[in-house]
């Protein structure tokens, strides 16, 4: 709506018309999805008592930018936010990674020491340095060799991937011939 004497108006505080100087206004609302978000308010300080509907319909389309403008900040702030979560869960999930990382190599040094002692007294019996065994007990010994061997394997995998996994390990190709 268009008001040309501001002074005369019921709906505007006497003391704002005071303070500001302000004599005619136009007020345009700002409609996002039908639903005011705001005014767009054009006042002038000097008695304008017609406005061209050219004007008019500029104020309108300044109103519709000022919608636009108050859904993209609506929208940027929502973004801000999603980041932000996305950089918690991220750094949330690098820490468990962390974690992941940290027990699987503690856990593998953990079992690679006794297994080292179960190999040892195992490589002790099967040299005969503790005297002669039976055919059973040299083929039970080989199987209990085999699968510790086997364990120990795993046991380095899993720490080479830790160690790959955490930087501590670097991967260098160099060419390799195959035939040879």
């Amino acid at each position: 709506p268009f008001f040309a004497d501001l002074s005369n108006h019921a709906g505007v505080s006497p003391q704002l018309v005071e303070a500001t100087g302000l004599v005619t206004a136009l007020w345009q609302p700002v409609l996002r999805d039908g639903d005011p978000v705001g005014v767009l308010l054009v006042a002038w300080d000097r008695h304008v008592t017609l406005i061209s509907d050219r004007a008019a319909a500029v104020v309108g389309l300044f109103a519709a930018e000022a919608a636009v403008a108050v859904e993209r900040v609506d929208i940027l702030a929502r973004l801000d936010e999603l980041n932000t979560a996305l950089a918690q869960q991220v750094e949330a999930l690098r820490l468990s990674d962390q974690f992941k990382s940290d027990f699987v190599s503690s856990v593998s040094h953990e079992l690679r020491t006794p297994l080292a002692s179960i190999l040892g007294y195992t490589d002790i019996l099967v040299n005969g340095e503790v005297g002669e065994m039976t055919p059973e007990q040299a083929e039970f010994l080989e199987i209990i060799d085999h699968n510790a061997r086997r364990l120990l394997t795993l046991i380095n995998d899993l720490l080479t991937l830790s160690g790959l996994e955490s930087g501590r390990m670097v991967i260098r190709p160099e060419p390799v011939d195959l035939c040879a």
